[in-house]
């Protein structure tokens, strides 16, 4: 008898150990150095396993987003769904993995470039506080995620639990349609 494997599983832990070791270099990775499209093919297994396990809602289409930076990879990697438009311009279910790789926050997540004021987002960082699970990128950039999460939940690559992480998901993009 064949065992079922975990693919969600296996591509989280593999994409956040790739992410610490990108992420520990001081020099920019391409998209097209082989780490680079290691990752963006690991963000596009993980969209796709995320839309075959994730719950159906009442016929809604859901777009699937990743980052794959502009000729090189940012140092916060994501992976977002939204029910219109991009991600940088509405509020989605997203993922946003930790820059040393030690996990990922999911939620509902605000836009980055079009912020709705109105979304009572989860402060999770401030001038004293940095989370376990850091979404924050370089200060001058704006990939500053840690605050922009309306039900963040984190998952960390030691106790990784895939059914937590799809109930998460499935939660997230109930809270989604509310707003869209």
């Amino acid at each position: 008898m064949m065992e079922n494997k975990d693919n969600l599983a296996i591509r989280f832990k593999k994409l956040c150990n790739l992410i610490a070791v990108i992420n520990s270099q001081k020099k920019t990775t391409y998209s097209s150095q082989p780490n680079g499209v290691e990752a963006i093919r690991l963000l596009k297994a993980l969209c796709n396993d995320f839309m075959k396990k994730g719950g159906s809602f009442e016929g809604m289409t859901i777009y699937p987003h990743i980052s794959k930076g502009k000729g090189s990879l940012p140092r916060i990697l994501w992976l977002a769904f939204t029910l219109e438009g991009k991600p940088s311009s509405n509020i989605c279910a997203a993922m946003c993995f930790d820059k040393y790789g030690k996990g990922a926050v999911m939620g509902v997540m605000d836009s980055v470039s079009n912020p709705n004021y109105t979304l009572n987002t989860v402060k999770r960082r401030t001038k004293d506080i940095i989370p376990l699970i850091n979404v924050d990128g370089p200060p001058y950039s704006h990939a500053q995620y840690a605050n922009k999460f309306l039900n963040p939940k984190e998952f960390f690559l030691e106790n990784f639990n895939t059914k937590e992480m799809i109930d998460h998901y499935n939660e997230s993009l109930k809270i989604l349609t509310q707003y869209c």
